[in-house]
């Protein structure tokens, strides 16, 4: 997880994704570059708070901007995962970026729910409110208490979390055990919709589901109803529940989900994977396998200036 590509949709969206190259195909994606948009800071692997690598990210364009916002750490000798923050970069147009010196989201205070790591942002951008909305994840000390939090700004760069975490799960192991988080609103049930990656077992399991959760607002999820999502029309090798990087867009009508497989994580036979479903619930089914190489792929609509 070293830097971001960029791909360019025809018609409606922009992907970047953690891997490197791009691809183009039937599916009316074409490719910008095949350099990264974004790298880790100087002095690998100790040097910046994100010369060690940068992972997952989310961008949004607030009507002037693109915003990343992206986890990152140092190397400090233990887990690099302890010593993730969220980081902040700048652009006018999604390909030359320009990154805040120093973590935008940090963790907690000692004794709070996130006071070693957090990491995972997603953000939407509230263009009525004018006001940025992110969900992220967090661990307390000693690599436990996996929970998803909430966070808001103004003007992304200061932000003001949710007091405490918006999921409540009784951890009874200490690995982790959620990833990767994606929301979206869907206007037509007036409900909003959490994606994330979850071993009930604890991190590495078998009984690994790509899950979905709603609620009636930003913080108010069931989590205890969870249900799993599974993704038809993939390679007969791969488990069609074994997804991640779940990020989803509607568009008239259509639940389009961004992903890649588990089983494959971090190999160089990885691709991002569009797939789609009339509800957003249960079932999607590929329609684009090998979108672009890599994982962590995030789509934002394409700003139209």
């Amino acid at each position: 997880m070293v830097a971001q590509g960029l791909l360019v949709h025809a018609q409606l969206w922009v992907l970047w994704a953690v891997g490197g190259a791009a691809l183009a195909d039937q599916h009316y994606w074409h490719s910008h570059s095949e350099t990264p948009v974004i790298s880790p800071g100087a002095g690998w692997p100790n040097g910046t708070w994100d010369s060690h690598e940068i992972g997952t990210m989310s961008v949004v364009h607030d009507g002037a901007l693109y915003h990343m916002f992206f986890e990152a750490c140092a190397y400090n000798g233990g887990h690099p995962l302890r010593a993730l923050r969220i980081g902040h970069a700048i652009s006018q147009d999604g390909v030359a970026w320009t990154k805040e010196p120093e973590p935008v989201l940090r963790n907690g205070a000692a004794g709070q729910w996130d006071d070693e790591a957090v990491w995972d942002p997603f953000v939407l951008y509230d263009p009525g409110a004018k006001e940025f909305k992110m969900w992220f994840g967090g661990q307390a000390a000693g690599f436990v208490g996996i929970q998803w939090g909430f966070a808001t700004s103004r003007d992304g760069r200061h932000w003001t979390k949710f007091p405490g975490p918006i999921s409540h799960f009784d951890h009874t192991r200490v690995q982790k055990r959620m990833n990767d988080d994606k929301v979206v609103y869907d206007p037509a049930s007036g409900r909003w919709h959490l994606y994330f990656t979850f071993w009930p077992s604890g991190w590495g399991g078998a009984d690994q589901h790509l899950v979905r959760v709603t609620g009636t607002n930003e913080t108010n999820f069931d989590f205890a109803n969870w249900e799993n999502i599974s993704v038809s029309g993939l390679d007969a090798s791969l488990n069609p529940g074994h997804m991640s990087f779940s990020q989803v867009q509607i568009e008239d009508g259509l639940w389009h989900m961004f992903c890649a497989s588990e089983d494959l994580r971090y190999s160089p036979q990885e691709h991002t994977t569009h797939a789609v479903s009339t509800d957003g619930g249960r079932s999607f089914h590929a329609v684009n396998r090998t979108v672009i190489p890599g994982q962590d792929a995030c789509v934002a609509p394409l700003a139209s200036n």
